[in-house]
């Protein structure tokens, strides 16, 4: 029996994965990440979009968030904005234990590696404050400051 359950999902972009770790019972997302946002997702989004991929087995056998201790998400900037981050929303939102990375992640043995230092995030009670505070950020981050480092980098 193989130790990990892949699943076919097209949010994370191109380079994104999300497998279920049957051993260690994690859920490991990959993806793209910039300060409050994962892959032009903000936290809520994300974590809807993996209940629902959760709910929804196709290829493979239902997988209950009461099965997943720890949810590791190697994105780079996924930690970053404590409270608000992107991991703290998942956290929150699917009341699991989250490992993030403040600032760049590079898969360990990967050429001109970072020192990846992880976070980890518990599950706190909904905050309408926070949960407002990351969708500004959110957008503040996808709207105007990526758009803006596109353009210079030309």
């Amino acid at each position: 029996m193989n130790d990990y359950i892949s699943f076919d999902v097209d949010f994370l972009g191109n380079d994104g994965s999300m497998e279920y770790n049957r051993y260690l019972k994690t859920l490991e997302i990959t993806m793209h990440g910039a300060p409050f946002n994962a892959n032009h997702m903000s936290g809520i989004t994300l974590a809807k979009k993996i209940q629902q991929v959760l709910r929804n087995p196709v290829g493979h056998n239902l997988i209950h968030l009461d099965e997943i201790n720890e949810i590791r998400l190697y994105c780079c900037w996924g930690a970053f904005g404590g409270a608000v981050s992107i991991a703290n929303l998942l956290a929150t939102y699917l009341n699991k234990t989250v490992r993030a990375y403040d600032s760049r992640y590079c898969p360990p043995g990967a050429a001109g590696g970072y020192d990846n230092k992880d976070k980890i995030f518990l599950p706190q009670p909904k905050n309408f404050i926070r949960k407002n505070a990351h969708r500004v950020l959110h957008f503040t981050s996808n709207s105007v400051i990526l758009p803006i480092c596109r353009v210079t980098r030309r």
